[in-house]
């Protein structure tokens, strides 16, 4: 499959969790659950999800930045290696171990 052909399904911050966002943003609802999230206003997508939705159901996702996003960041002063850590974060928090409570 090339990668025109896959679905781009953003997962993102809601907008509680996030007041203000870095990047100029949309608001969309999460196609799961309906929750207003925060959508990089510059990013072509098929849809979205909170990452609330997103953790319900890690294995279905690639938590790689889509290089679009990457463009937008890096214009509003994030360096390479601020990306990188941000990628390998939310790659920990989709992957890593469930905590109840």
């Amino acid at each position: 499959m090339s990668q025109d052909d896959q679905k781009i399904i953003m997962v993102c911050y809601t907008t509680t969790r996030l007041r203000v966002p870095a990047i100029p943003c949309n608001r969309e609802r999460c196609q799961a659950c309906g929750a207003e999230v925060w959508v990089d206003a510059t990013m072509r997508h098929d849809g979205c999800l909170c990452m609330e939705s997103a953790l319900r159901e890690p294995e279905k996702l690639d938590f790689t930045p889509h290089p679009d996003v990457e463009a937008t960041l890096r214009r509003y002063g994030m360096s390479d290696a601020d990306i990188k850590r941000a990628s390998e974060y939310g790659e920990r928090i989709l992957r890593g171990p469930r905590r109840e409570g």
